[in-house]
């Protein structure tokens, strides 16, 4: 899924985060889905998924590691509103 926009609260979240814009990218590219609620999705990136990722785009394990356990919450209208970590 590509993302039309990024709120001003998601900015935030990822400066404050570390989560840059290529991370969000992956994440909504490669990422599962689940309803959020209101409209909302949560995309995140289950182990498998990484190891596609890792394949896909010929990147050490290194680089692969800051994409664990990150999440973004995407509005209808394509609108990422805020990304972070699982724990």
């Amino acid at each position: 899924m590509a993302f039309s926009r990024m709120t001003v609260h998601a900015l935030t979240r990822a400066q404050q985060r570390c989560i840059d814009i290529e991370a969000i990218r992956l994440l909504l590219d490669y990422g599962l889905a689940e309803p959020a609620g209101a409209g909302f999705e949560k995309y995140y990136l289950p182990s498998r998924t990484l190891a596609e990722i890792k394949n896909d785009l010929q990147l050490p394990a290194s680089r692969i590691d800051r994409f664990k356990n990150l999440y973004a919450v995407v509005s209808a209208d394509g609108s990422v509103v805020t990304v972070g970590r699982l724990h």
